[in-house]
Formats: structure tokens, sequence, C-alpha cells
């Protein structure tokens, strides 16, 4: 279950700006309930798309799973899972710009090799050396998620509840080229602990443990089988009348390996928060405090397998590369952060349709640090000229001045479906930060 907090929500939540998302998972029950489902959708029914050639492409999507509660200890320990799988093949409805024959016969030796990384055209010719190839490569998608979570009252006053849930997932996309493929793969894990006091029917005490991991994999992948322009990786993106920029558009489709490959991320999140809530009359007020300590290690760097620019298709199939960007042995990197916040409110219930909550929060961060002292900035000088040597060192983040404003703050809010009316008031404070960031 799923709720969208908007507009009137308090000063417990922060971090982020707009909408707040909270999510509960559900718990098993005295009794043994479960379900099982799938759906199921093909191409039976599917009109040919313009393009293409002869049948519809193949389509088939699976979305299966079920989930199970129930009492381990009758109305003492619960326990409940649920699984769901997703399964997809998709052919696509590719229109690709490839040499022509004419081209293909008349490239200098060098080059003919680089040939193969298109397909075939079975399509008219456009001219300049360019025409057109249709296909129906094959995007395939494979997912699951779980989720499991376990409930046990300790005693009259003490509830403990354990959630963890798991998110696996990769996909193989073409491109418009259907010899180049976008290949990702993700794994989410989230697991959290709670424990929750009662002092009394007016005092409620909440503790919360998180971890969550994020492992993230996207590379570019080409069938055809040439040597790499790194010794020992893929050959990377070869670009045919386009820029310099990292995968641009350009005079027929790109070939080769996507320029983003390689790309690796695995983040940790640890989590710890406590919050308070007591009630007096017409009053309720609520305390916290949160802290979460973030460690992000990267391998983000572009260009890792090369990228070869040809300024036009005459040039292409002299052998005449116009630029070639490439990071050979790209530096991960390793960041740290620690985070924090304190809050306290007092809602104040007026009338059954007034409310009137006043509240404070404050947060703040250690900055976004890297471990073995690798992050780069550039910094200002005294002109405001940006300086042509970075500074590497511990912190991405360079403050050249910060200026401590007091922010308050008060609003109004109704909404015309509810009898209910919320009137906000804050006091905070932020910083104005000059700062540049550089990888």
């Amino acid at each position: 279950e799923f709720a969208v907090v908007k507009d009137t929500y308090g000063a417990e939540y922060g971090k982020r700006s707009g909408a707040q998302i909270n999510i509960v998972t559900t718990s098993g029950t005295n009794q043994l309930h479960g379900s099982v489902y799938e759906f199921l959708r093909n191409n039976n029914l599917d009109a040919r798309n313009f393009f293409d050639q002869a049948d519809t492409p193949q389509f088939q999507r699976n979305v299966f799973g079920g989930s199970l509660g129930g009492p381990l200890r009758k109305d003492k320990t619960f326990l409940f899972g649920n699984y769901e799988g997703f399964r997809q093949r998709l052919g696509l409805s590719n229109v690709t710009l490839v040499p022509d024959d004419a081209s293909r016969a008349s490239a200098v030796s060098s080059v003919q090799p680089l040939l193969d990384l298109w397909p075939r055209a079975n399509g008219p010719d456009l001219g300049g050396g360019i025409a057109i190839a249709y296909n129906n490569p094959l995007q395939a998608i494979h997912e699951d998620f779980g989720t499991a979570r376990f409930d046990h009252d300790i005693r009259d006053r003490d509830a403990f509840s354990g959630v963890y849930t798991i998110d696996d997932s990769a996909a193989e996309t073409p491109s418009a080229n259907p010899l180049s493929l976008v290949n990702l793969r993700v794994r989410n894990q989230v697991a959290s602990l709670s424990e929750t006091h009662i002092f009394s029917p007016r005092f409620l005490n909440k503790a919360i443990f998180g971890f969550s991991r994020a492992a993230y994999l996207f590379t570019g992948q080409t069938p055809v089988d040439l040597p790499g322009f790194v010794e020992g990786q893929p050959i990377g993106v070869v670009s045919i009348g386009g820029s310099t920029a990292l995968n641009s558009s350009s005079q027929i489709s790109l070939a080769g390996t996507n320029g983003s490959s390689n790309l690796r991320s695995n983040r940790n999140l640890f989590t710890a928060s406590d919050q308070a809530s007591y009630s007096h009359g017409p009053h309720t007020f609520e305390f916290g405090v949160w802290f979460q300590k973030l460690q992000s290690n990267d391998n983000l760097a572009q260009n890792q397998y090369g990228q070869a620019v040809f300024s036009s298709m005459p040039n292409f199939l002299k052998g005449t590369v116009a630029t070639f960007t490439v990071v050979p042995s790209p530096t991960p990197l390793s960041f740290r952060s620690l985070q924090g916040a304190a809050y306290a409110q007092d809602t104040l219930k007026l009338r059954p349709s007034l409310e009137l909550r006043i509240g404070f929060r404050t947060e703040f961060t250690d900055g976004w640090n890297e471990a073995h002292r690798r992050a780069s900035n550039y910094r200002f000088d005294s002109d405001g000229v940006i300086e042509s040597q970075p500074v590497v060192g511990n912190s991405t983040f360079t403050v050249n001045r910060a200026k401590f404003l007091p922010s308050p703050r008060i609003g109004l809010a109704w909404s015309p479906f509810s009898s209910k009316t919320v009137i906000q008031a804050g006091f905070g404070s932020y910083y104005t930060l000059n700062d540049s960031i550089s990888y």
C-alpha cells in the first residue's frame, strides 16, 4: 500500500522537495490467505506496423506471481511474502540507415571490417551512399520481485517487524541499429527493522533501522566480433557524419557499442530514525531524528571503449577519422556522505474542520566526499573566472561563499473536496552556496 503526501505535509518529512511517498507492506494475519495469478499478452491480434515488411513482429509478455500470509503463532507472530515475475520478448519495428552496396564495394580495405557493424540494406537507396534496412530485432526483459515481512508482538506495549524486498531485473534492447545492443542490469534490495513501544495511551515511540543497496550495470554490446579500439575491449562507437558529442545523431545509424558502456554503480544506504508522538488535549506533539550514511562506489567514465567520428560518408570510405575519443583507464570513485535531520512540531486541532500545524525541521550533511581523495573540482578565482587546473582532494564541492538566511514560512491549505482546513507555519534556515561539480 502506498500514499502520496503533498502540499500540506509537516516537519517530519524532508530531504527532498515535492511530494513524499509512504509505503506500507502488508502483514500476515491470524488466518492463512494467499493468491496466484498470471497475465499473458502476445501478438496474435496485433496489427502490422507501417515499417514491418512481412508478418507482425514477435511479442510475448508474461506477468505472474503469488502471495501468502498467515500466523506462525496465533495472535503473536505473523509472516507474509509475495513474488512477481515479468518476462517479455518484443520484436521492434526498426528502420536502420546503413551504407548501401556501392559504398561497401568502394571502401578501402582498412574500413571493410567495420561495414559488418551494419546490416545489409533491404530497402530503398537514399543517395549519398546511404540505404535503408528494415528489421525486427528482439528486446528481452527479465524481472523478479519479492517481498517478505515478519511481525512479532513482544508484549502488550512492544511490537517488532522486519521487511526485506528485492527487485532483480535485466534488459537487452537493440538500438536503431540491430547490431548495437544496450544491456542494463539492476538489483535493488531494501531491508528494515522497526520497534514500536507504547509508553501510555498518549505517548508512542517508533525506532527504525534500514539498509538498502542498489547495484547498476549499463553497457553496450555487438554480436560482431571485431578487434576493439582498446586492447581487450569490444569495438567502440563508429559515427558517420555526427558530432563529437557522446552517441550523437549522425548521417547513418550509429554502429558498435554504446559510448556509455561499462558503467557501474553500487550504492549503500544505512538509515536510522526515531519518532515520538505525544497527545494532550487538542495538541499532538511530534519529535524525531533521522540519520543516513551513504556509500557510493562508481565507475561512470564515458567512452571507455572509444568513439571514432568520421565527418562524412566519403571520408569514412577512405578511412579518414575526424576525431577519436577514449578513456582507456577510468578511475573508480568511492563517495561517502553523512546526512541527518531533527524536527519538532505541534498539531493543534482547533475544530473538527480546522487544524493548525506549527513545526521546525533542521537538516545537515558533511558533504560529498571521496574516500581516497580523488574528487576533482574547478574553482573560480577572485574575478569569477574559472581556473584552468582542477583541485583534487577529499570533497567534490567547493564553497566560495555561504550565507545563513532565516526562512520563516506560513501557509493555508484548503481543499474543495474536503471539509478539513489546515494552516501551517514554520521557521527554518538554509545556506546559499556557490559551487561547481566535476568528475
